[in-house]
């Protein structure tokens, strides 16, 4: 026994979407109803659904307000339930939609620079790849934007280690950043990484053993 049953009203709305063939623009008719187990309810009622590829005028909207606002297409298709970002792309440009934005996520970084400001807001110092967890934005872009940012409104507020060197750590402001650590010495760095390989290939841990020997 179905756990949500469908309801008789809302199989005749569902009859009435069908039959303007816009289900993906119109699926806030149905509230709890997902856009998979629509389609599944309307396959079995009969309803033919011969204008699923069809785009909609709502659908292009959409994809014009993303173009002019620089929005990646992996957030545009949030709005656009069933669609694929590819056939979103193709769709933008048999709209005409060809201008610096394109469609490709990370083409335009407008967005980068706002969720770069907006993660920083909390006056929490972050590095790039932290930054990137926070807004979802890729590397390259980030690298992009701190670099635009640099002096201009971000700048570095102390150093993380990350791999044999340091990774900065961003602010919002425009004070002096913080003075990078000295690098390490090529000899330190090789004995660390002997000894992170020792520990993956034999799970021997010399400062576990040490401090047992301390403890007895």
């Amino acid at each position: 026994m179905a756990r949500n049953p469908w309801s008789t009203a809302e199989d005749e709305i569902l009859r009435d979407i069908y039959s303007t063939r816009s289900l993906v623009t119109q699926l806030h008719r149905l509230p709890g109803r997902t856009f998979p187990g629509a389609r599944m309810r309307a396959k079995r009622l009969g309803l033919a659904d011969p204008g699923f590829n069809a785009w909609t005028p709502e659908e292009d909207e959409i994809i014009r307000r993303a173009y002019a606002n620089g929005t990646p297409i992996k957030v545009a298709i949030r709005d656009l339930p069933g669609r694929k970002p590819r056939a979103t792309i193709s769709r933008a440009e048999r709209i005409g939609l060809t201008g610096k934005f394109n469609g490709k996520t990370g083409s335009s970084f407008s967005w980068v620079e706002q969720a770069v400001r907006n993660a920083l807001e909390d006056g929490i110092p972050l590095t790039v790849r932290q930054l990137a967890d926070a807004t979802g934005a890729s590397l390259p872009g980030l690298n992009y934007i701190v670099r635009k940012l640099h002096g201009n409104g971000i700048y570095i507020d102390g150093w993380a280690p990350f791999g044999n060197g340091n990774a900065a750590r961003w602010m919002l402001g425009n004070k002096r950043d913080a003075a990078k650590p000295p690098a390490k010495p090529s000899a330190e760095s090789c004995r660390q990484w002997r000894a992170r390989r020792n520990l993956r290939t034999t799970g021997f841990n010399p400062f576990a053993i040490a401090m047992q020997q301390v403890a007895a």
